[in-house]
This record gives C-alpha cells, structure tokens and sequence, in this order.
C-alpha cells in the first residue's frame, strides 16, 4: 500500500499546489503497516493516524519551525523528527510522549533515517554535514563533511554498515558508517539529487534528481544500471522528489511535479503505472 500527503494552496486558481510545501511535508509508515505519521508545516507537528481506520491517533506540536522529515524505529516504537532550526525530537509512536528533544543542527535539518538496529540516527543538514546520533538519547557522535552543498536525503544500508547521502551539489556520497569516512563519490545527475533508497538486498541504490530523472545504482561499479524519467503534470518542470523500492524489491516508486506518481519494475525499468492526484508531496509504503 502506498501513502500519498497532499499540501495545497487555496489561494491559487483550482487550489494548485506549491512546490515548496511538497518540500516541506514528510510521511512514514511503521514497520508492521499499522501507523503513518504525517508532518504538517502549517503546524511544525506529526499526526499519526491508523491505516486501518483512518482515525488520528495522536497530534503533538514540535518545536516552532517547519518539520523536514520523519522515521520510525526499526521496531516502531518511536518517532523521530528534524525541523528546519535543527531541532531532533524523538516520541513514542502509540501515544506521542516526548522521549527527547535537542538541537543537533546548526541550522535546518532536511531528513533523518534510522540504522537497521536502531542505534543511530542520521540526519542530513542544509550546511552540507551529515550528522550522527546515538537514537537512545539523541546525543551526537559523529559529524561528516565533504559535501559542497545541503543535504536533501540519507538513507541507511540494509546490512548498516553504510550511509549514503543525496545533496543539492548534484552528487551523492557513500559513507562507512562505523568511521565517518566517505567511501565513494556517485556522480552522474545535472541538478540537486533530492533522495535516494537502498535496494532491499544492498545491491543497488536509486535516487531521484530536479534534474528529472531517476537512477538505479550498481553499487559493485559505482555506475548507473538504469537512467529513468520522472513523470509530470502538464505545464510542470520534470523534476524528481522522492525515490522507494518496495520491501520486495520488485517495484521502484518515484514522484514528480504535477502529482505523479511513476511506478516501475525495479530489474528492467519497465514503466508499469502512472499514477495522477492534486499534488503529491511525500511518499511512504507498507
């Protein structure tokens, strides 16, 4: 199943949407597909509703800017969220009690992931740094440089020992995460690299670009295996803003401008659907 959030403005003819709330808006689902926590910039909080019910089982207000991204524990009992003053908050997913709220950012922070034994946490900054934390207690252990620009995406290999990070330098980087040191440098996209995913059997990486297209990385070679195109609306740039495979691997979903959605098989690239809204501005799966 796959979580849409919409953000629009009214103000415009038809309610057309802007592209900064698709930036500002974050969804996630737990792991057991039972919860999808939402963050809203309108109210810097998360919502976290039942995807059984559609019932709102909690809202809480975090800090006083906007929230940039969420995840859950690899056991679904937390919530973590950055905003754009660097503050990380974690909460208990069932009831959204505050477990810890520090400032670990010099600034805006732009998505948090957690490693698959929940023990850190990863947060990718707009100074270009990739900052780790331990997820008990949110304390920092480890800052990593070598960007040139913000960090828009991070995301945590399968088996945990790596850390790959997206940047609006246009490039992505692979990092070791026991030593902070960076592995391999990923270049190929024209423009900012928005996120990027982990295939489920640590093979391959995808990301998606504002240059509009979407790769999958062959992580032996450190080359592209396929170059696809973003879907989009008419009267929209082809840009990319979020990249997923599924849990099976079959599948690789991308969003563009315009509310598309494109889902592909992940092993030829094959276009299989198109799917249209309002505006799609994130996206999460159970």
């Amino acid at each position: 199943q796959f979580s849409m959030s919409a953000y629009w403005d009214q103000t415009a003819i038809g309610g057309r949407p802007t592209e900064e709330a698709a930036r500002a808006v974050d969804a996630f689902t737990r792991g057991d597909g039972s919860l999808i926590t939402t963050a809203t910039p309108a109210a810097s909080g998360h919502t976290d509703t039942s995807t059984a019910t559609g019932n709102v089982r909690w809202h809480k207000k975090v800090g006083t800017t906007n929230i940039y991204g969420l995840a859950y524990s690899p056991d679904g009992q937390r919530v973590y969220s950055v905003n754009a003053s660097g503050l990380l908050v974690a909460l208990k997913a069932n009831d959204g009690a505050t477990i810890f709220s520090v400032e670990d950012a010099p600034g805006k922070a732009n998505r948090v992931c957690t490693n698959p034994d929940g023990t850190r946490l990863v947060v990718g900054c707009e100074d270009g740094t990739i900052r780790v934390s331990d997820a008990q207690s949110g304390s920092l252990l480890q800052t990593l440089t070598g960007h040139e620009r913000g960090v828009l995406g991070v995301d945590c290999s399968p088996n945990g020992t790596r850390i790959c990070s997206t940047s609006r330098d246009s490039t992505l980087r692979i990092w070791e995460l026991d030593t902070g040191q960076c592995e391999t440098v990923l270049r190929g996209h024209t423009n900012t690299v928005d996120s990027c995913a982990y295939h489920p059997d640590g093979s391959q990486l995808a990301s998606s670009s504002w240059d509009g297209t979407v790769v999958v990385w062959d992580l032996a070679t450190g080359r592209p295996r396929l170059s696809l195109a973003a879907p989009r609306a008419l009267g929209y740039p082809r840009r990319s803003f979020r990249c997923m495979f599924t849990a099976d691997g079959q599948y690789l979903v991308a969003l563009g401008a315009g509310g598309r959605m494109r889902i592909w098989s992940a092993d030829e690239g094959k276009a299989l659907h198109t799917l249209k809204s309002g505006f799609i501005s994130t996206l999460a799966a159970s």
